[in-house]
Parts: structure tokens; sequence; C-alpha cells
């Protein structure tokens, strides 16, 4: 059983796999901190949405006190393992936190076949992209 009920998640080229605390591009393993991984683990079962700073606070380190600037140091280097330096998968939204900018598909149990129809996932991203201004 994954950790904390969470499922694996693939996004784009990268999977997460909640069970073994593991994020993938492709086939290849990524080596993340605890707290990046966290972070992106949250972000990744809240995709789509703005997430607060405060609530990424409470989610990645709980019954802790930090400050924001450790938040930003942990999304620099979660940007830097994905190749985002350009924010654009890991958005920030002025004032109100971060968004991971992406359409999420729960993986089976066997980690190979995403359990949303591709046909799907294309009607989701047609239809992300074109709500999109860059």
């Amino acid at each position: 059983m994954p950790a904390n009920n969470e499922p694996s998640i693939r996004f784009g080229e990268f999977s997460l796999n909640a069970e073994k605390g593991r994020v993938y591009r492709g086939d290849v393993p990524l080596a993340l901190r605890p707290k990046v991984f966290a972070l992106l683990s949250y972000l990744a079962n809240n995709a789509g949405r703005v997430v607060s700073k405060d609530e990424l606070l409470d989610a990645v380190w709980p019954r802790v006190t930090v400050s924001e600037d450790s938040l930003t140091q942990v999304v620099k280097e979660l940007r830097k393992s994905l190749d985002d330096a350009r924010a654009i998968l890991i958005r920030t939204i002025p004032r109100r936190g971060y968004l991971l900018d992406t359409v999420t598909v729960p993986i089976d149990d066997a980690g190979s076949q995403p359990t949303v129809p591709e046909a799907t996932l294309a009607a989701r991203s047609s239809s992300t992209a074109s709500q999109r201004t860059f």
C-alpha cells in the first residue's frame, strides 16, 4: 500500500511512486531529498489547484516552524531536478502559492498503465492548453 494512502501518479514524462518514495523521468530515477519529494508529492496530489504557501509549509514541515525561505529553496531545488527553470510545470502564483500545472494520471498497482484512457488524457491536455495564455 502506498505511503500515506497516496497513489502513484504519472504527469508528463515523470512518474511519482509514493510507495517507494521515488520519482522517475521515464525509467530513470531522480535523486530527490525527502523534503523535495514531499513537496512534489503534495503538489502532484493537488495538481491543477493553487496550493497556498501556508498549506505547503504545514504539509512538508508538519509540527515544525520554518520560514517561507525554506519553502522557496525546496521549490527551487525541485524545479532544478525537473528541468523546470522557466517555472512552466511548477508555477508561482504571486501572493497565493504554487501550482503544479499539468494533468496527473493515477497509475495502477502494477505501475505500468494509467487508469485513465489515453483519449481522456488527450482531451484534458487540449482543454488545458487552450486555457493557457503566454
